[in-house]
Order: structure tokens, then C-alpha cells, then sequence
């Protein structure tokens, strides 16, 4: 919708919980957690709703996702072994890196990326 609540409109149409999305730098895009494959998992589409294609692929569920400033990575939360850690992937899904320590103890979500620069 627009910043003043007019021009709402649906962008995934299904009977999955489609949740947490989140917009590329250039705003071409949106990064979301779906579990429409019954597992929650990343998703990006375009910003009119086309194009909606699941980018993260290894076990475990996936969420909240946050696009790096430069557009080219993704992190986002993983369950591992009952416990949240931060993983950061590229945009397109490969290289997919696990940035916490596994803990039997600490529970990390919502991640995000700083916007200092160096």
C-alpha cells in the first residue's frame, strides 16, 4: 500500500502463513518467510507479487529476513536443533553461512544488518 494507507494490495495468494517481509535496497523486491512447502523457508518476489521463488534450501526452518544495504545477501534467523541461529546467504540462496555459535542455551532472531559504513 502507499505510506497513506490507499492502494492496498494482496501480494501472495495462498493457504500458507506468508509472513515478515522485507524490501530490497532498490525496492524491487521482497524477501519473506512462507512455510507453503511446509517447512518455513525464505522466499523472494518481485513488488508487484510475480516471480515468487524459495531461496533457502537447507534443513531447518527459516525466517525473518533482511537484505544487506548493498542487495546481495540475505540473513535470517534458522532453527538448528531447537535452538534460532543467524545465518547470511546470497540473495540468490547459495552460500549459505551460519554466523552464531550453536548453543544449547541462546536463542538469536531477528537479525539485521548495521547501516554504518566503513
Amino acid at each position: 500500500m502507499d505510506a497513506d494507507g490507499t492502494n492496498l494490495r494482496r501480494l501472495t495468494s495462498n493457504n500458507a502463513v506468508d509472513r515478515f517481509p522485507a524490501w530490497s535496497p532498490d525496492g524491487k523486491l521482497l524477501a519473506f518467510e512462507s512455510d507453503r512447502e511446509g517447512e518455513n523457508k525464505i522466499y523472494v518476489m518481485d513488488a508487484d507479487g510475480g516471480n515468487q521463488h524459495r531461496v533457502s534450501s537447507e534443513p531447518g526452518a527459516d525466517g525473518h529476513p533482511f537484505w544487506s544495504s548493498d542487495g546481495r545477501q540475505i540473513v535470517f534467523n534458522k532453527i538448528v536443533l531447537g535452538h534460532g541461529q543467524v545465518f547470511v546467504m546470497d540473495a540468490d540462496g547459495s552460500h549459505t553461512k551460519r554466523l552464531t555459535a550453536l548453543s544449547t542455551v541462546a536463542f538469536s532472531a531477528f537479525p539485521t544488518w548495521s547501516s554504518i559504513q566503513r
